[in-house]
């Protein structure tokens, strides 16, 4: 056997929840969460976290374990894989990790930058912008500000590239090329798959799961709203679809318009995907189709390959 360490990566829809468990089943590996929304307890279906009766075929780690109001930086799911790792000596050899979160992957192979500190009062300026102005605005002060570095997909990140950047002169790319943390994973012996299928059918896919998903969700939306006073500070406010059902629940969007700006939100992102993961994981396997026998072929010639 020449490898057993697999990361399985790709935009939202792409198949990645079905295609691990095949593999995880087929190879006797167990799953690592590598999506910043899916360890978030709440909203499972928006998040399109792993089925429980999907959890229980093989084992799975980090997914749904957090509450909604609970940052999780990269950082810090370096650390709780790190300790995965030490409490269980073979799960580095027999890990599945699964996921759209790019930096997760990145950091697994690369190793963790230690980034400086930031001064709080542009830490509370990126917030105030933020909830006038939404990532939008974020994007439009990292345009003004010329940083050079690609933006980040999600508002979490972005903020804290914009931190770093205005607190110490210096982009973040800059401290992340100082001293690092050690890689989770020797890069050469981990076999790193992206699901890259059509733009235009990708989007058909997602925009279809995410309307299912937005009438399932609303009871729970609900009930999360009457038990959280401040919903909309919470990390898990950042899912695709979540604030749009959120101002649907309040009576500020209709149906149809709420869930029209979800989908143009997950256009946008799975856009944002599909660029980051083909120049960041340009060297990894692509699989360009989105039918499910097309792809375990593929897969069964990679794994003749490599395992």
């Amino acid at each position: 056997m020449k490898s057993k360490s697999l990361c399985l990566a790709g935009p939202t829809s792409s198949g990645k929840t079905a295609l691990s468990l095949w593999l995880a089943k087929r190879l006797g590996l167990e799953i690592i969460n590598a999506d910043s929304l899916q360890i978030y307890e709440d909203l499972p279906l928006l998040t399109a976290r792993p089925r429980p009766e999907e959890t229980k075929e093989v084992s799975h780690h980090l997914f749904g374990f957090l509450k909604p109001e609970v940052p999780f930086s990269v950082g810090k799911w370096y650390e709780t894989v790190a300790s995965l790792f030490i409490q269980n000596k073979n799960l580095c050899q027999n890990a599945l990790f699964v996921g759209g979160t790019g930096l997760y992957f990145k950091v697994l192979s690369e190793g963790l930058a230690k980034a400086p500190p930031v001064d709080q009062a542009v830490r509370a300026r990126l917030n105030d912008l933020y909830a006038q102005e939404g990532q939008e605005g974020l994007e439009a002060l990292w345009r003004r500000e010329g940083l050079v570095d690609p933006c980040p997909l999600d508002p979490q990140r972005t903020k804290r590239a914009l931190e770093v950047y205005m607190t110490t002169g210096s982009p973040l790319s800059h401290w992340q090329a100082q001293e690092k943390s050690p890689p989770l994973l020797i890069k050469d012996a981990c076999v790193r798959i992206v699901l890259m299928p059509k733009k235009e059918e990708l989007i058909m896919r997602a925009s279809k799961r995410l309307e299912e998903a937005f009438r399932q969700s609303i009871p729970e939306m609900k009930a999360l709203a009457e038990r959280y006073q401040n919903l909309e500070e919470y990390p898990l406010m950042q899912a695709l679809g979540v604030k749009e059902l959120r101002a649907y629940c309040q009576g500020s969007l209709s149906f149809d318009g709420a869930l029209a700006q979800a989908q143009i939100k997950t256009r946008q992102y799975i856009k944002r995907q599909m660029t980051w993961f083909r120049h960041q994981m340009s060297e990894a396997v692509i699989i360009d189709t989105l039918d499910r026998g097309a792809q375990q072929k593929i897969l069964e010639e990679i794994l003749l390959k490599n395992f």
